[in-house]
């Protein structure tokens, strides 16, 4: 059987100390992009010739205004959880744009796209200084006074899992959206692959998220530090 859908979904946000995986990487770094390429890498003969890859990535990219620091990506210079957080969510934006081009030089009809689900009531925020407290002690009905700040955001920010969810499942299942659009009968590959998604739309993404360069670099460093080989021809 394939595969004709693949949610990039895993991820942690703002880990307040440096941590390096079992394999090596800063844990932000890994969890958030390296696993997905690596992930995404590995079963891509099992994909089927028209899947969708959907990389949720998150409008804190934008964090990472002045684009990828090589020599500082994983925290090795100086580490700061949110920088990380947002170069992380960069690279799936990078990621998703040059798996699209990849994928559509290598004859392959995927559907690759981003997408940010808003701030949903998971425990991702689990780092955020008072998060963790509030959320698991909401879910256990005890007092906590100093979740009334986090209980007012909730009401206002926080979306359902359902909600938050909508973007991914629209992406995965609506069957409208193309990579192709047909003009004058002809097909031209100048539809949505390689897009960034918020609410059902395509969204705007900072200048950096736009870097052909740093996509390229970042995909051969990916494929370093994986040990996978991922459309490297191309």
């Amino acid at each position: 059987r394939m595969i004709d859908v693949l949610m990039n979904n895993a991820g942690v946000m703002a880990v307040r100390d440096r941590e390096l995986t079992r394999d090596g990487y800063e844990r932000q770094f890994q969890s958030n992009h390296l696993g997905h390429f690596a992930l995404t890498a590995q079963i891509q003969q099992l994909l089927s010739p028209r899947a969708r890859i959907i990389n949720v990535s998150s409008s804190a990219h934008m964090i990472a205004l002045f684009g990828l620091h090589f020599t500082n990506l994983q925290g090795e210079i100086w580490y700061n959880p949110w920088l990380s957080y947002g170069y992380s969510k960069l690279c799936n934006i990078l990621f998703t744009k040059e798996l699209q081009r990849r994928s559509q030089q290598a004859g392959k009809h995927w559907f690759v796209v981003a997408s940010h689900p808003g701030a949903v009531r998971t425990d991702l925020a689990r780092h955020v200084l008072g998060a963790e407290s509030y959320f698991q002690r909401k879910e256990q009905n005890t007092n906590n006074n100093k979740g009334i700040v986090w209980r007012a955001a909730e009401l206002i920010m926080v979306r359902t899992v359902e909600r938050g969810a909508n973007t991914q499942i629209y992406l995965a299942a609506d069957p409208n959206i193309s990579n192709d659009k047909h003009v004058g009968g002809t097909s031209t590959s100048s539809g949505n692959g390689g897009k960034y998604f918020v609410d059902m739309q395509v969204a705007w993404t900072s200048f950096a998220a736009r870097n052909s360069e740093q996509a390229k670099k970042l995909w051969q460093l990916s494929e370093e530090l994986t040990g996978i080989g991922f459309l490297s021809d191309y």
